[in-house]
């Protein structure tokens, strides 16, 4: 890491417009204090010129309210070129932290040669504003790409690496904190894999089963980003007016605000809440599920298995279904039902908008988790293989049943007759 320069916290100065101006930021009670970390990934999204996601959705959270008890952290790179001029183009490895008091931003610190898609920026950024700006509660934000089980934030000038769950786990651990919500603005994220690797880290996660759709029109706001981006400066505004409400509050208030932009522009559109507390239930659960299935040799579990997998319409081209409803076309045992009742148990909120018109019926198969499944397609046995493997070692960190079940039962056996 190369830092180019630092502004030092005790002399304040937030940058408007290319202009210095004096702020003060006064004393505030921790009870009600709030440090919202936001990682930005600009990745192709900040690339298109004609899309510039990235900065649409900065300029959102620069017209939240000024508040000395939230304060809102972020940082910027992982784009060859980005869209607000404030952001610094002249290298494409940089990254910038950011501090966001109302419409005014000010750059905290200024890297080079930092990858977004490495457990040390992240884990960097969030021990930065945790010891930085100290407050009695914490949010997370991602925004960028998702792929749920393969991870999230890719960076466009590090050959769009990524953060794997891997990564995503040491980054966390090393933060040392336990934050109230964590939101992934990225697709697939609603994903048991994901929440399972979160569980120790946040209260609550706000994320899809589904891909976060874009879509441009010129009739859109610019200030506000495309569907699929939230209203930041509502999110920042909630919290501002209501610096009490509970991980749980705050995700409904991001869900509700998602919903409402969806429907107006016909995105279909997928979210939960999960209570990261009620994780290991389902872990659980789904083990004894995968035990109760059994191995593939004459084991009519394990072909009602292989049958039934490809009955739920996949999510965004990825081999994922959503686990309540897989575990719907089998029949009713006492595990079936306990492996419903602790997603039940888990998914605090899940609701889904399928515009008029609209045919993919994944959206309504939704219950607010989703699992890999080794699917397979007639001559291909290849390409599946790879999807197999690409699942094992994306997940090898979880080292949990299903995981040895997937590479003693397809990835080490030959390739399955149907």
């Amino acid at each position: 890491m190369k830092k180019r320069f630092k502004h030092l916290l005790s002399g304040i100065a937030i940058v408007s417009l290319g202009t210095s101006v004096a702020i003060s930021i006064s004393s505030c009670s921790l009870n009600n204090s709030w440090t919202i970390l936001c990682y930005l990934t600009g990745s192709d999204f900040e690339n298109d010129e004609g899309n510039r996601s990235m900065s649409l959705a900065i300029n959102s959270m620069l017209k939240a309210k000024a508040s000395d008890n939230v304060k809102i952290i972020a940082v910027t790179g992982g784009s060859k070129s980005w869209g607000n001029e404030w952001i610094d183009n002249s290298a494409n490895n940089n990254i910038q932290y950011w501090q966001f008091v109302g419409s005014e931003h000010k750059e905290l610190e200024h890297y080079t040669e930092q990858n977004m898609g490495k457990a040390a920026c992240l884990e960097e950024f969030l021990k930065y504003g945790i010891s930085n700006f100290e407050s009695k509660h914490y949010g997370l934000c991602f925004f960028d790409h998702g792929a749920a089980y393969r991870g999230l934030n890719y960076d466009n000038t590090y050959g769009n690496d990524r953060l794997e769950l891997e990564e995503l786990s040491e980054a966390l651990a090393g933060s040392n904190q336990k934050f109230d919500f964590t939101y992934m603005n990225n697709c697939l994220m609603a994903n048991l894999d994901v929440a399972n690797v979160m569980a120790p880290h946040t209260q609550y996660l706000v994320a899809s089963e589904e891909p976060i759709t874009y879509r441009r029109n010129a009739s859109m706001d610019p200030d506000n980003g495309y569907p699929g981006v939230i209203h930041w400066n509502k999110l920042y505004d909630y919290i501002i007016d209501n610096p009490s409400a509970s991980g749980l509050q705050i995700g409904k208030a991001i869900c509700s605000d998602y919903f409402d932009i969806q429907k107006e522009y016909r995105v279909p559109a997928a979210m939960s809440i999960i209570d990261e507390s009620k994780i290991a239930k389902v872990m659980q659960s789904f083990n004894e599920w995968i035990d109760w299935i059994g191995d593939k040799e004459d084991n009519p579990n394990f072909d009602q298995f292989r049958a039934n997998i490809q009955r739920p319409q996949i999510y965004g081209s990825m081999p994922l279904v959503d686990i309540w409803y897989l575990s719907s076309f089998f029949d009713k045992t006492s595990e079936i039902t306990t492996l419903q009742n602790s997603v039940d148990s888990a998914v605090l909120y899940n609701d889904y908008f399928l515009p008029s018109g609209y045919v993919d019926s994944s959206y309504n198969q939704a219950h607010g988790l989703s699992t890999f499944v080794p699917l397979w397609v007639a001559n291909q046995e290849t390409a599946i293989k790879q999807y197999w493997q690409d699942y094992y070692d994306s997940t090898t960190i979880l080292h949990n049943k299903y995981q040895n079940w997937i590479q003693s039962n397809f990835i080490d056996q030959p390739y399955p007759s149907n």
